[in-house]
């Protein structure tokens, strides 16, 4: 199973807590889960840097692909939608352009 979403573990944000939360119990429950998603804006002071994570790992079972970068627009629909079309396209990008399995 698939998951596209621009917030993922380990970022702290309801929409990331959600879908990290269905992703591993669907992983934990067999499926075979892989994740793309972006890099967090921040981790907080006690977390690991933004700059450490890798681009891919597995935990618990999900496959984390990590690409491109995140905006911050949320106070701003209209640049939300850019964010979320940009991420969109750094997928489309990575796979068909530079012909690189995500």
């Amino acid at each position: 199973m698939l998951l596209l979403s621009q917030m993922f573990y380990p970022d702290y944000q309801s929409t990331s807590q959600l879908f990290s939360d269905l992703a591993f119990s669907l992983g934990r429950r067999g499926c075979q889960m892989t994740v793309i998603t972006a890099y967090p804006l921040d981790l907080g002071a006690s977390r690991t840097s933004c700059s450490k994570l890798p681009a891919r790992e597995t935990r618990d079972r999900v496959d984390i692909r990590r690409v491109g970068f995140r905006l911050n627009y949320e106070r701003n629909l209209l640049l939300r939608a850019f964010g979320y079309a940009s991420h969109l396209s750094a997928v489309a990008w990575r796979q068909n352009v530079l012909g690189r399995t995500i």
